[in-house]
């Protein structure tokens, strides 16, 4: 099993309106594509949030080829609609995981 990690740290200014997109809309246009079979949300604690909250999604899927299929052909798209969106009010950090 693989996971998508991406981090994304926020400005305060814009935490209600990306919570709700996130929820609403981007984590399932991500599931629709197919590569994925589970998404979580966490909100990173214990950490200093004086410039803003730390979000984690995770994103789960069987394969690595289904990572690498979402990463070619869904994911530049995506990601740019969230930077249309929100622009330099989000920086995401993104990596891949697999469970041992």
């Amino acid at each position: 099993m693989f996971v998508y990690n991406v981090s994304l740290k926020l400005d305060w200014e814009i935490v209600e309106e990306w919570l709700r997109w996130m929820r609403e809309e981007h984590m399932e246009e991500v599931l629709a594509t197919g590569c994925f079979i589970d998404s979580k949300l966490f909100k990173l604690l214990e950490q200093d949030d004086t410039e803003g909250p730390t979000f984690i999604v995770q994103y789960t899927c069987n394969k690595k080829i289904d990572y690498l299929r979402y990463k070619k052909d869904f994911a530049p798209a995506l990601q740019q609609k969230g930077a249309n969106k929100f622009g330099n009010k989000m920086v995401a950090f993104r990596s891949i995981m697999e469970s041992v």
